[in-house]
């Protein structure tokens, strides 16, 4: 997250008072564009980021939660099973 500040805001720290639905939604297309990222991690990253501000907003030192706008799909493929052709041989 600092270095997503430092190259977008080109500072070095910001208040939690400041981040704003428009601040999540650069935060997740900078790890797409600038990080290279994938939709997947993405999400695990911005699910991170959205406990933290749920429990500072819970504690009151926010007023409201800039992800109650957002959303992010992680996109997860569906998965066989693998078979082995020796679990079957005797």
């Amino acid at each position: 997250m600092a270095a997503f500040i430092n190259s977008f805001y080109k500072r070095s720290d910001m208040s939690m008072l400041e981040l704003t639905p428009d601040f999540i939604k650069e935060f997740a297309v900078y790890f797409s564009t600038e990080a290279g990222l994938r939709n997947g991690t993405i999400w695990e990253k911005c699910m991170w980021l959205k406990g933290v501000v749920i429990r500072v907003h819970f504690n009151g030192l926010i007023p409201r939660s800039p992800f109650a706008q957002f959303y992010i799909s992680p996109n997860v493929k569906e998965r066989e099973f693998l078979i082995s052709v020796f679990c079957f041989q005797r």
